[in-house]
């Protein structure tokens, strides 16, 4: 500040101002971002490009679904009732995008086996929704691969 105060042609209130407010705007957080959770509708289907946030290994579906292990359960839940199951949570959007969505969503363990999926990589997954009257709703993923693979 001292050398803007000297520097001929410049006036010291300007320069007062000026650093006034570079302090303001240094001072001033970051604007908050708003993660949106996207949750699953009757019928939707998804393709998404994210960065994990969270894994959860050895998920148990029914408990997830809050269903019964019963026949009815396991003939909606298909080959995911067998499978052993892990629960991936990611952000998508844009990093400067003041609105990012966060889908939270189960996948076969050997689907990810294929990938090295881990806390903080960028990944693309196909998802389609699971929503029966008296469980709670959830996203199914049905193909999970690097966003820069080719379809």
């Amino acid at each position: 500040m001292a050398v803007m105060m000297m520097t001929p042609g410049i006036e010291s209130s300007y320069a007062s101002k000026v650093q006034k407010a570079y302090e303001q705007e240094v001072r001033q957080p970051a604007p908050k971002k708003n993660i949106i959770r996207r949750d699953p509708v009757h019928g939707a289907r998804e393709d998404v490009v994210g960065i994990v946030r969270e894994l959860i290994d050895d998920v148990n579906v029914f408990k997830r679904i809050g269903a019964s292990d019963n026949l009815f359960s396991r003939a909606m839940l298909r080959s995911l009732a067998k499978a052993q199951c892990v629960q991936i949570t990611i952000h998508t959007g844009a990093l400067a995008s003041a609105d990012n969505y966060r889908f939270t969503f189960l996948v076969d363990k050997q689907l990810l086996m294929q990938q090295s999926i881990v806390k903080g990589a960028l990944i693309r997954c196909q998802l389609h929704s699971l929503v029966v009257p008296g469980w709670n709703p959830i996203w199914i993923c049905d193909r999970v691969r690097s966003p820069f693979e080719e379809d």
